[in-house]
Order: C-alpha cells, then sequence, then structure tokens
C-alpha cells in the first residue's frame, strides 16, 4: 500500500505543477521568465518582472527599459533593445532606428523620432570622421577638406581649393592637357565636384556665351551670374561660417603677402607655382562674409578701375608686393580704389576684420 500511495502522492504533483518544467522553460515565483507571456498578470513579462532577478534565463537582458542605460551591454538601449519590445514603456515608441520606418506612426522615423536620441546609430560625431565621402559627418556646416577636423588628413594636405584651381589653369597654356590635369589632381574632392557642377551648368545654360569659339568674357560673365550663381558661389569659398573663419581684410592683407602669381608655367611649375599655394592658405581660411565683400570689391575694381589696376603693367616693380617701386607703379590703382568709385567697396571691406 506504501508503493501505491507514493504514486498517488507523485500523479497529484504533476497535475498541480510543483515540479520543475522539465521543458526548458525557467520559472520564478509565479512568472515563467522566457516565455514572452505575463504569467502572473502583474503588468511586467518575463525579464522585466522583478521575479525573474537573478534567473538565468535573465543574464544579458536589457532590465530597466526607461532608464537611459545599456543594461545588457549590447549597444541597444532601453525602448531600442529588443528585450523591451513587449514593455509597457516602449509602446508607441520608434523601435528600430535604422530602418527607414516610422515605427511608432508619429510623423517621424529613425533618428528624426526623438525616441531614438539615445540610440548609438544616432549620435553625432564630434569631429569629422571622413575627409574625402562628400559629407558632413559631424554636421557643423563644413564637408571633408573645408573642416578644420581634416586640416592634417593625407586628403587634404596641399589640395588646392575650387578658386586656387582655377588660378592653377589659368597659369597653363591653354593646349597644354597636362598641365590641365595637373591642376585637377592637386585639387581636392570638393573643388573637383564644384567644378564638375559649374561645368555642367555652363554646358546647360550658357553653351553660346561661353563657348571658346564664339563666346565672349562680357557674355559669359553676364550668363554665368543670370544662371550659375549658386554653382559659382560655392566655388568662390567662403565654406568657413560667418564669423568662424577670416573677414575680408585679412584675407586680402594674406594676399597681398603672398609671392606674384605666375602669368604662365608647365604642367610641373603651375601646380607648384608659391603664389597660388600661398593663396589658396588665404582662401580656405576665409568665412563667407569675408568672400562676399571681396567679390563685391574684386567686380568694382573690374568695372570702375579696369585701366589703373588690371592694365597696369607693374610685374617688374611688383616682384617684390612690398616694395617702393610696386607701391609708386599701383599708385593710380590704389587711388581709384580709396577715393574714386571703389571707396565704398574697400571700406566695407576694411571694416570686415
Amino acid at each position: 500500500m506504501k508503493r501505491a500511495y507514493l504514486v498517488l502522492v507523485v500523479a497529484a504533483m504533476f497535475s498541480q505543477g510543483s515540479l520543475m518544467n522539465c521543458g526548458g522553460s525557467d520559472e520564478s515565483g509565479g512568472e515563467i521568465c522566457d516565455n514572452l507571456v505575463d504569467d502572473d498578470a502583474d503588468g511586467a513579462i518575463d525579464c522585466l518582472d522583478a521575479d525573474c532577478a537573478g534567473n538565468a534565463a535573465c543574464a544579458n537582458v536589457e532590465t530597466l527599459c526607461a532608464d537611459g542605460q545599456d543594461n545588457d551591454g549590447d549597444g541597444s538601449i532601453d525602448c531600442q533593445d529588443l528585450d523591451c519590445s513587449a514593455d509597457a514603456a516602449c509602446a508607441n515608441r520608434e523601435t528600430n532606428c535604422a530602418d527607414g520606418v516610422d515605427n511608432d506612426s508619429d510623423g517621424a522615423f529613425d533618428c528624426l523620432d526623438s525616441d531614438c536620441a539615445g540610440d548609438p546609430v544616432c549620435q553625432i560625431p564630434t569631429s569629422e570622421t571622413n575627409c574625402s565621402d562628400g559629407k558632413d559627418d559631424d554636421q557643423d556646416a563644413l564637408i571633408d577638406c573645408d573642416d578644420p577636423d581634416c586640416a592634417e588628413d593625407a586628403s587634404c594636405l596641399g589640395a588646392l581649393s575650387c578658386q586656387t584651381m582655377i588660378i592653377c589653369a589659368q597659369c597653363c597654356d591653354s593646349a597644354d592637357a597636362e598641365c590641365q590635369d595637373n591642376c585637377a589632381g592637386a585639387a581636392s574632392t570638393d573643388a573637383i565636384n564644384e567644378m564638375t557642377a559649374i561645368n555642367a551648368c555652363l554646358q546647360t545654360s550658357c553653351p553660346t556665351e561661353c563657348a571658346i569659339d564664339g563666346g565672349s568674357q562680357e557674355a559669359c560673365s553676364a550668363c554665368t551670374d543670370l544662371n550659375c550663381a549658386t554653382e559659382m558661389d560655392a566655388c568662390d569659398g567662403g565654406s568657413v561660417p560667418k564669423d568662424q573663419g577670416s573677414g575680408c581684410y585679412t584675407l586680402i592683407m594674406c594676399m597681398q603677402g603672398c609671392p606674384m602669381l605666375a602669368n604662365s608655367g608647365t604642367s610641373v611649375t603651375c601646380p607648384n607655382d608659391p603664389g597660388m599655394l600661398c593663396y589658396n592658405d588665404c582662401f580656405q581660411s576665409a568665412d563667407v562674409e569675408g568672400w562676399d565683400l571681396l567679390w563685391g570689391f574684386n567686380d568694382c575694381i573690374i568695372e570702375e578701375c579696369n585701366d589703373e589696376c588690371i592694365e597696369a603693367d607693374c610685374d617688374t616693380e611688383c616682384a617684390v608686393p612690398s616694395s617702393t617701386a610696386c607701391s609708386t607703379c599701383m599708385q593710380p590703382c590704389t587711388d581709384c580704389q580709396t577715393t574714386g568709385p571703389c571707396a565704398g567697396a574697400v571700406g566695407a571691406c576694411l571694416s570686415d576684420g
């Protein structure tokens, strides 16, 4: 009779579920910790239930879904961790910050949703992480080589800006394709992209006015100003935000301290012209406003002081820019700028340090 009683007791224990489930589910108190069900109906499921604290099934699981911490060290915080998918704190939240889907249908998806503020994929780098990808990695409005973060990057060292690439090309003979190619080869990725955009605009909007045969400088300039101003502005420089770089006056003083630009050269000398490389350094340090004022000043000189400044033959006297001979030769140009029709443009530039 004792054996029969033992069998009855064992059967009763199985029927009440008092023995450990041999199927592999981990159970703590009334909560089974790995079945995605709120077994004890207390509002907390599996490892989010305090009953499962210390349970083997809950090792390396996000245990708190609203504490701003990566509890299980898997790189996903709170509601971005799939462990929290059934937690009440994560209802109506963006559950995946890199899937291109508005998971919670609130009109904002992925990193544009505030729910993703703490997700690693949405963290903005503190510096430019790639200096040749054409992207503003740290979102400071400075891209690739235009960002000071890239100053020592191999892809940016000595790279010519778009405007300097034009100066280099003007040094080359128009028939010297190798010289032109070397100027392009010395340019930054940004400069190449900016020049490509200009050429595409000119071919589309000003094919006749800017044609090598039949076009004219005046007609090309007018057409460019009307149709390709955005592309030209990008090439002018001034990618540094206002008040974060050199002003117009500093830019001019920097350029005046450079050696004279070579009027002609070879495929070797043009890309390495000391004056042009000095200009390149000046250009890349100037801010947007400095460039705008410089171009306003420059346009005035072209229109109002052409004979005194542009047509003046002072190359010999100005081999040393700071010499008395140079100052004397350029005095008519100086007078046109300071007391003539360009005095206003000059004053605006000089007041922008």
